[in-house]
């Protein structure tokens, strides 16, 4: 294939240097029987400062191509290393002769010759590696190559399995589309609400959900402006508690029970825009309410917002808002809020005398909606305000001061969050790297990028919400079933507290890399049957023919971390922008560091909540980032460093993760978020204090 010469230069430092040296050449000469047959520049050294140097060059065999006939009859090849320059001198030469068979050998040894130098304990080491992280000039992001790419939206995703109901789906949607299409006047000016007695879920094409009362949706700039903005749609799934149920199974509606639903604009201050209400609550276990908000209810002032959030409560204390969601309608949306309209409708059993009776109840709607607008009998703003408004009135039911404190946990775009929803995939996290140049499976970075391009929703989880919900116990029970179910690869989940995202649980994706930090004290049980350590280091075996076996996915470590409670210069800082790392740095037994190097940065938002109790850093690493650096190795050791005074390592354990194992690791991932709310008191005690000492928030 080629030949690869290895030169030390030393660079030395001298009183009379001159900047025109660093123009003059330094080349490298190959000869056969003092005969020339090819001379290289190598280069000019200009970036090297003063001390000892290693370079390795490598001459594919086509520059020998006019001397090959030469090189096929000659039993050696002579090299001559020489620069012109005066502060530069060769102090060693080497080379060696590449075949193809060697290729993988010597990739390897080239990497590992690039790194023996470096101390791998070495504090030095580690902070290196953290600037460089810090700087962007050594992080690996998957998706770079394709971050120019703006991919489709998704179209919504029907969750009904229709037997009978084929024709019954057909006809609503016949009809539906007479006041949803393109340009309709009805959907831009019109507020619809409908009912339906079923259970809600997690749709993915409700982008902004939540398990609580409250939800965010987040907003383009001057989308007042485009033309093509319809509204709002916003969804509310409530669940009766079942004594109540129980002792209240007449079926009939009970009168002044009803869902409130209040919309408020987030900009510089937090404006309130409209309040919607439903039909009476009816007497079933589970039922959705939707409304259809029209952008009439808007005005221009929506351009200086970042947001608009949906603030749900009922007036009877047995009905618990379950979850809610909320996306903005453009005309290309409508025909998917038919569908979705429909799935509601037809969810549930097929039973054809109900499927009837909605028919008839939307068909009463629409024909009703229609007639109105053709017979020219709008009612004034006033009148249409009054009958989904009585804000003054029942806000009684619920203090003002409540509802202004959950309205203030709603904060800007989290900038994951917005790139997630732009480019609708999942938000990879980028991997220091102690070299770019090293050599990766183009397929399988291919693969990644492609893996994380799927429909998927933001699902808001606030720390407050289990304070102010009349049936925690239900809720508890809400928020397990939900996160056991909607852990898989379409659901990103934050958690916030005080308006601040303290923790991200994005979907796992075997292929891409992976980071959580959590706010726990020790690390997931699920762990603690493979590899285990109470020290910052830990050494895995590894199975023979590992880098082989086709159902290895990667390598998952899992730290805890305490934080020393006598830390207060850290707890009472008033620097806005202090963060620190936490780094996981990978070598083998004979000294070699790995190239990946995962690493995580924590903010002071995140710290303040850490600090009540410590927390945990999970972290992973694909195969695909490891396979040629493992390869016929027996063992790895894992080391942690963290560049925060009074933050000690605790517990340390790891995991060669295999394709069996995915789902029960994503389950255990999802135990974290149910486990942080085990203990209130700590979260009461939390919100107490910034309470009393916002500056701090």
């Amino acid at each position: 294939m080629g030949i690869a010469i290895f030169v030390v230069f030393q660079v030395m430092e001298h009183d009379n240097f001159d900047e025109g040296w660093y123009a003059k050449e330094t080349t490298c000469e190959f000869s056969i029987a003092d005969c020339c047959v090819g001379q290289f520049v190598i280069e000019s050294l200009k970036n090297f400062g003063v001390g000892s140097y290693v370079v390795c060059i490598y001459v594919p065999q086509r520059m020998f191509a006019k001397e090959l006939k030469q090189l096929n009859y000659a039993s050696h090849i002579q090299t001559w290393v020489s620069t012109d320059r005066p502060d530069v001198e060769v102090t060693m030469c080497g080379k060696h002769v590449v075949y193809y068979k060697d290729v993988p050998e010597f990739t390897q040894n080239l990497i590992q010759t690039s790194k023996e130098h470096q101390q791998l304990s070495s504090l030095e080491h580690y902070m290196y590696l953290l600037n460089q992280a810090r700087r962007g000039e050594s992080s690996l992001d998957i998706k770079r190559l394709h971050q120019s790419k703006r991919f489709p939206i998704p179209r919504y995703e029907g969750f009904t399995t229709t037997h009978l109901t084929s024709q019954v789906r057909i006809n609503l949607r016949s009809m539906l589309l007479r006041i949803f299409f393109k340009g309709s006047c009805y959907a831009r000016n019109e507020f619809l609400v409908f009912h339906f007695p079923v259970q809600a879920y997690v749709s993915s094409w409700l982008f902004h959900q939540s398990l609580g009362r409250i939800v965010v949706c987040y907003l383009p700039r001057n989308l007042f402006d485009d033309k093509s903005w319809v509204g709002f749609c916003v969804y509310v799934g409530l669940k009766m508690h079942p004594s109540y149920l129980h002792n209240n199974n007449s079926g009939s509606e009970t009168d002044h029970e009803f869902l409130y639903v209040h919309l408020y604009s987030h900009g510089n201050m937090i404006s309130y825009v409209t309040t919607m209400s439903s039909f009476p609550i009816s007497q079933n276990s589970h039922q959705v309410v939707l409304f259809h908000v029209p952008r009439v209810r808007f005005r221009e002032k929506l351009n200086q917002c970042w947001g608009i959030s949906a603030l749900s409560w009922t007036t009877n204390p047995h009905v618990e808002v379950e979850i809610c969601g909320i996306r903005l309608i453009y005309d290309r949306d409508l025909e998917n809020e038919v569908e979705v309209i429909i799935d509601f409708s037809l969810s549930g059993p097929d039973d054809e005398h109900r499927h009837q009776l909605n028919y008839q109840s939307l068909s009463e709607l629409v024909d009703g909606l229609v007639g109105k607008v053709e017979g020219d009998e709008h009612k004034t703003r006033k009148e249409e305000t009054s009958m989904h408004t009585g804000f003054s009135s029942e806000m009684k039911y619920k203090s003002l001061q409540e509802s202004m404190y959950l309205l203030s946990m709603a904060q800007p775009v989290d900038k994951q969050v917005f790139a997630a929803y732009e480019q609708f995939s999942i938000p990879s996290d980028p991997i220091i790297l102690h070299s770019m140049n090293v050599p990766f499976d183009s397929s399988y970075q291919l693969s990644a990028s492609i893996d994380s391009i799927i429909p998927f929703s933001h699902l808001q989880i606030t720390a407050e919400t289990p304070l102010y919900t009349n049936n925690l116990e239900m809720w508890k029970t809400n928020l397990q079933d939900s996160l056991k179910q909607y852990c898989c690869s379409k659901f990103y989940i934050t958690l916030s507290l005080k308006g601040h995202i303290i923790s991200a649980l994005k979907p796992f994706i075997p292929s891409t890399t992976y980071n959580l930090c959590f706010p726990r004290t020790e690390t997931l049980k699920w762990f603690k049957q493979n590899y285990h350590s109470n020290t910052q280091r830990l050494v895995i075996k590894l199975p023979q023919n590992l880098t082989a076996d086709i159902n290895w996915r990667g390598l998952a470590v899992c730290v805890s971390f305490s934080v020393d409670d006598h830390q207060s210069a850290i707890r009472e800082t008033e620097d806005l922008d202090i963060s620190f790392r936490v780094l996981c740095h990978l070598n083998t037994v004979q000294g070699h560091c790995l190239n990946s190097a995962p690493s995580f940065r924590i903010s002071k938002d995140k710290f303040k909540w850490l600090y009540v109790g410590g927390f945990i850093w999970l972290t992973y690493v694909p195969h695909w980032l490891l396979l040629g650096e493992l390869n016929e190795q027996s063992s790895l050791e894992i080391n942690i460093y963290n560049e925060c005074p009074g933050v000690t390592t605790q517990s340390l354990d790891a995991i060669l993760l295999y394709q069996q194992d995915v789902e029960e690791f994503r389950q255990s991932i999802a135990q974290c978020m149910t486990s942080f709310f085990s203990n209130l008191d700590l979260i009461r005690q939390y919100v107490d204090d910034e309470n009393k000492n916002p500056s701090h928030a």
